[in-house]
């Protein structure tokens, strides 16, 4: 089926390489949530790979981070993530009181000092990193907050896995500043 008529027929108009690209990322993040979830099954990590996966997802897409040079590799490391993360937060990991306020204050001091991060692939506009920097701030005081609110009632699968989705978001975002300035 192709989706670029569809759009075109109901005059919805978009660059072709932008919907392609667009398209080929929520391809994508499906094939990688389908292959996921079935792993999740086999360990028995759903709930912790559901909350793992949108929350990651959703500070990814706000404060940027490392990015592979090909499609392939950052499917695999990204499946290997959301695989792997769960199954350590399930079997390995318990994140205490301290714990807890000292990964959210490294990741928003992190988050206001870096800002969003762009890739040579995908430039954002000065307006962009704006607007990004506001709305992944919303995302980490919104999460902070239902950290907060799940720790005081011991929901430890929901606090275990949103602390994990911003230690991994923060070393992507390390990862990419270092390759950053190493570039320069």
């Amino acid at each position: 089926m192709d989706f670029y008529k569809i759009f075109k027929q109901h005059n919805i108009t978009i660059d072709k390489d932008v919907f392609d690209y667009g398209y080929t990322i929520l391809k994508n993040y499906f094939i990688i949530f389908i292959i996921s979830m079935f792993f999740s099954l086999i360990f028995q990590t759903l709930i912790e790979t559901l909350f793992f996966f949108f929350s990651f997802v959703w500070l990814r897409r706000y404060l940027g981070g490392f990015h592979f040079n090909n499609s392939f590799c950052c499917n695999f490391f990204s499946l290997l993530l959301i695989i792997l993360v769960p199954i350590s937060i399930k079997y390995f990991l318990t994140i205490d009181w301290i714990s807890l306020i000292i990964i959210c204050a490294l990741s928003l001091t992190l988050f206001l000092i870096i800002g969003p991060l762009d890739h040579p692939n995908k430039k954002i506009t000065k307006n962009e990193k704006t607007v990004f920097k506001k709305k992944g701030f919303i995302i980490e005081i919104f999460f902070l907050i239902i950290l907060l609110i799940c720790k005081f009632f011991n929901f430890n699968i929901i606090v275990n896995s949103i602390c994990m989705s911003f230690i991994c978001s923060s070393i992507s975002q390390v990862i990419a500043l270092i390759k950053i300035f190493r570039e320069q």
